[in-house]
Order: C-alpha cells, then sequence, then structure tokens
C-alpha cells in the first residue's frame, strides 16, 4: 500500500482519537475539581456559586469576526492576484498580513465598543 494511502486512513482516526482525548480530559478534570470542592467543606450554595458558569455578553463577537474575515478575503484576493506575476510567496505572505491587519483593527474595534458600553 502506498504511504498515501496510509496517510488517508491515518488522519482521520488521529484526530478522531485526539478530540476524544481531550474530551475526556475536559470531562474528568471538571469531575476532580468538584470532587475536591466537596472534600474541602463548600456548602451547596458556595458550590452553585463557583460552578456557575460566567455568561459574557459580548456585542463585539461577529463584528470581529466579520471583520477578520475580511481582511483574510482581502489578503487571499491579492495575493492571489501577486501570485499570476511570478511571486509564488504572495499567497501566504498576503494572507498573514492581512489577518494580522484585520486581527489589530478588530481589537480595536472592541476596546472602542467596550468603553462605549461602561460609560453607559
Amino acid at each position: 500500500m502506498p504511504d498515501e494511502a496510509k496517510l488517508v486512513f491515518l488522519v482521520p482516526i488521529t484526530f478522531f482519537l485526539v478530540t476524544g482525548a481531550i474530551l475526556v480530559s475536559i470531562i474528568y478534570f471538571n469531575f476532580r475539581q468538584k470532587q475536591m470542592l466537596i472534600e474541602r467543606g463548600f456548602t451547596s450554595e458556595e458550590l452553585k456559586e463557583l460552578m456557575k458558569k460566567k455568561e459574557i455578553k459580548s456585542s463585539t463577537f461577529l463584528p470581529k469576526a466579520g471583520i477578520i474575515m475580511i481582511f483574510f478575503g482581502i489578503g487571499l484576493g491579492l495575493g492571489r492576484w501577486i501570485a499570476d506575476y511570478n511571486f509564488e510567496i504572495a499567497i501566504p505572505v498576503f494572507i498573514f498580513v492581512f489577518t494580522g491587519i484585520g486581527m489589530i483593527v478588530a481589537d480595536k474595534y472592541g476596546s472602542d465598543r467596550t468603553v462605549e458600553v461602561e460609560n453607559k
């Protein structure tokens, strides 16, 4: 069997094994955390307060993700355009550069929005 055929079978198997190991680890460590808190003598109200998931109300997630995707698309498009002129490294360079610019712009957008929310 050629090496490519072996790789085709190993990639999904490895993906599912690693994903399963991560999920089992998360469940186990959450269980251990709760068990240690019970052993230390916390009351049920204290346990409920500690275990309550903190809700993060972020109205900036989708606009930030959109900004990053727009800059990623611009980088991909410019990279493909420049690569047509025998500059083959242009695609990854433009993707990384424009995605980085998009992340910076999205961070600035998010920090401006959080300041406005805190002032209200």
